[in-house]
């Protein structure tokens, strides 16, 4: 297989830089890749699990640096998902006019299904791959609830991006990954340094904090969805759950289609590359 080589490059809008990789630039086939990575990393996610093998489809393939994630910058006023959402479809107008499938992870899978609810004539299909649909009960844990206190955010965000405290760090990936192990040099190949700068830091506790009720917002237009959209879940998913997410989800959009993965967790894309990429064949060739 071939290994891509794949080059950094940054696009400019008022709001802010999107930092990027592409693959295929001058494909003339008709629809471009889009992936979206989760809350925490950085396009290098896809790099560890499946872009190689996405890009060999020959399709124009992007994976974007989520805005103040990676090397992408984002200003003060880029705050809720329908925000980034805006940004982000602002600059993939500009470097391609191609319809685009998108697949996102987790929190990308959020901001993929908030660019279909705005931009759904741009947009030919979604990949949800364990990606929140709906608002849940319960805050988002203690640390993120603690660091949530705008007092604290400075504070707590400085701290960890200064001393890099080995047992939080090996205790999120452990959580993250979980039943699956850590897949080997997966921190090396992310660049996990990316994540701990203190502003990065900041915009994850200030998304996530945002996200339940982004959600429920979303949640009453489902409803309106007729776009072709995959879905994989896995059922020891413990960071987003498979009930209140996957399953809520299928059952309002009609056009969803739900593919149950028995003990995975968190990760799919790392654990069951092939049967994703099966589907993102079938829906590039839909419509």
């Amino acid at each position: 297989m071939k290994d891509y080589d794949f080059v950094q490059k940054i696009a400019t809008d008022p709001s802010g830089t999107l930092s990027y990789v592409e693959s295929n630039r001058n494909s003339m086939k008709p629809k471009t890749i889009l992936l979206i990575h989760g809350i925490s990393a950085n396009w290098r996610d896809w790099k560890t699990s499946m872009l190689d093998e996405i890009s060999m489809l020959g399709y124009r393939t992007i994976a974007i640096d989520r805005p103040g994630m990676g090397e992408s910058n984002r200003r003060s006023e880029v705050i809720s998902l329908e925000d980034q959402a805006s940004l982000i479809m602002r600059i993939i107008r500009l470097l391609d006019s191609k319809p685009l499938l998108i697949m996102g992870h987790s929190y990308g899978g959020s901001l993929a299904l908030k660019m279909a609810l705005n931009y759904q004539n741009d947009i030919s299909g979604l990949i949800l791959l364990a990606a929140p649909t709906h608002p849940w009960i319960g805050g988002l844990g203690l640390l993120y609830d603690i660091l949530g206190f705008p007092l604290f955010t400075k504070i707590g965000t400085k701290f960890i991006s200064l001393y890099k405290p080995e047992r939080l760090i090996s205790s999120t990936l452990i959580d993250i990954f979980c039943p699956q192990k850590i897949p080997t040099n997966y921190r090396e190949e992310l660049n996990i340094g990316l994540t701990l700068r203190q502003k990065s830091l900041e915009w994850i506790i200030k998304d996530a904090k945002m996200l339940k009720a982004s959600l429920a917002k979303m949640s009453e237009n489902y409803k309106h969805l007729n776009i072709p959209i995959e879905i994989f879940h896995g059922t020891s998913d413990k960071i987003v759950p498979f009930e209140l997410h996957a399953k809520n989800f299928h059952e309002k959009v009609f056009s969803s289609k739900l593919t149950k993965l028995k003990g995975i967790g968190h990760m799919p894309h790392h654990f069951r590359r092939n049967i994703i990429l099966q589907s993102i064949v079938s829906l590039l060739v839909k419509r």
